[in-house]
């Protein structure tokens, strides 16, 4: 169970913010796109198949307890962001949520839940890869993660702002993309569990939604901030192919799940 060490679920979960908010750009990188799914994949490849069957038909009776834990994460990550004014611990909190999801399909004893929990990780390594790559490249500018200091650059960095935008839609797993698929192949699985299951973990996607909307309102329009405009240049070339490469398949599987599913199926 060493495994579940490297998943960040509540309470246990306030060494991801800390790490994140000490780490260089690079290193929330591969925290959030490697390290974070080698705990659903411990659980996947180690666990389920030696212990799997017994989780999953009653006689360990241990959903009924992952299912609060995942819950609470769920829960607990989408209010805090809220209150964060700190950029790269807002999306340490997204990323908790998201593994909420993760725990969920695994312990679901669907099919679907297992495949929505495969997708969730790759979507939101991706996801959260291009939110930090895109924080990062604020920091190397302007040297601050404060939330209120970039206040209204849309207007100074429009090619900026469409692919944080595109990255904020996958965070908040909106239809047509790869987030949006994983989420709702796992609520799949809880409805064979019992349909009042769905109803907390779709609270929180609600949550995840209204706090992702204030968080892109406040970091990009608004009235701008004079002593940050000077500061903040739009991407370049290469920029915006780092950031086009990871959007891509986050849209193009979002669009067309076959592209991705036919590998898992």
């Amino acid at each position: 169970m060493a495994f579940a060490v490297k998943i960040p679920l509540f309470p246990a979960h306030i060494w991801l913010p800390e790490a994140h908010g000490e780490a260089p750009t690079f290193g929330s990188v591969l925290l959030a796109g490697i390290l974070l799914k080698l705990g659903g994949f411990g659980f996947l490849q180690v666990c389920f198949p030696t212990s799997g069957e017994a989780i999953l038909d009653g006689t360990m009776n241990l959903f009924p307890l992952v299912y609060t834990v995942s819950v609470l994460t769920i829960l607990y990550s989408n209010v805090s962001v809220f209150v964060q004014t700190d950029i790269k611990k807002t999306i340490a909190y997204y990323s908790i949520g998201h593994m909420g999801f993760v725990t969920l399909g695994l312990t679901s004893g669907a099919f679907e839940g297992y495949t929505g929990a495969i997708v969730i990780m790759l979507a939101h390594g991706l996801s959260a890869a291009g939110l930090f790559f895109s924080v990062g490249y604020l920091y190397e500018l302007s040297h601050s993660r404060a939330l209120f200091f970039y206040r209204g650059i849309a207007v100074v960095a429009p090619f900026f702002a469409f692919f944080f935008f595109l990255f904020i839609c996958a965070n908040m797993g909106l239809p047509g993309t790869m987030n949006f698929v994983g989420e709702q192949l796992v609520l799949a699985s809880l409805v064979k569990y019992s349909p009042f299951a769905l109803a907390l973990p779709l609270f929180g996607i609600l949550m995840n939604g209204i706090s992702s909307i204030l968080f892109l309102n406040r970091l990009l329009f608004g009235e701008i901030n004079l002593g940050t405009a000077h500061r903040v240049l739009d991407l370049k070339a290469n920029g915006v192919f780092t950031h086009a490469l990871i959007a891509a398949p986050l849209t193009a599987v979002g669009f067309a799940p076959v592209l991705l599913l036919r590998f898992l199926v």
